[in-house]
């Protein structure tokens, strides 16, 4: 197949050659593929001071790490540490709570 760098026949063959309808087309020939969202979240960790304040410590991304800086966190500390997911104001785990 002859490329026309720019034209619509370039961009007809390379949709036809990768079986896409929504594909940009650079110069060249090449294939722009958009930016793809974050696959990890990002969580907040907190203390939990003795009078209910919270104390923000660490953001991090990801679940797993999430879970191990809360660990982390946790041994260096006998208040409540807590891992949040802020954008859904979702409590994903906690340590070290006390018992009422």
């Amino acid at each position: 197949m002859a490329y026309q760098s720019g034209s619509t026949t370039q961009k007809g063959n390379l949709q036809a050659m990768f079986n896409v309808r929504h594909a940009k087309v650079r110069p060249y020939g090449t294939l722009y593929e958009p930016p793809r969202s974050r696959m990890e979240r990002e969580y907040d960790l907190f203390e939990v001071l003795p009078d209910g304040a919270a104390v923000w410590q660490v953001a991090v991304t990801g679940h797993e790490n999430a879970i191990k800086k809360l660990h982390e966190l946790s041994a260096r500390t006998t208040n409540e540490v807590r891992v949040m997911h802020l954008p859904t104001d979702t409590l994903i785990a906690q340590k070290n709570v006390r018992q009422t």
